[in-house]
């Protein structure tokens, strides 16, 4: 099964259990690490909105050099380096989080 397939057969199940049909949620069938911004449509939203705001940051940065007569690829890097660290600290917190409990 596909990545997006299994992550929609999830999220299915768990709404089906916030509306209190616990027989879809099978933990042994589920696993719901990694999938925390993605259980309610407000979640989704902010996630979306957040990776629409990093990509505008890092266009805006191009935009801004070429407009200057700049090209520092190595700045924009930087850049973008600096909005996806918090996501990649996230991760690791989450993936050491698992470890201990097992």
């Amino acid at each position: 099964m596909s990545f997006r397939k299994e992550l929609n057969h999830t999220v299915r199940a768990i709404h089906q259990y916030y509306r209190g049909d616990v027989r879809y949620l099978d933990p042994r069938e589920h696993c719901l690490t990694g999938l925390e911004d993605r259980l309610t449509h407000e979640q989704v939203i902010y996630r979306r909105r957040k990776a629409r705001h990093h990509t505008h940051t890092v266009l805006y940065q191009q935009y801004t050099q070429r407009c200057l007569g700049i090209y520092d690829p190595d700045f924009i890097s930087n850049i973008a380096g600096v909005v996806s660290r918090s996501c990649g600290f996230r991760a690791q917190q989450i993936a050491s989080s698992v470890i201990a409990r097992h």
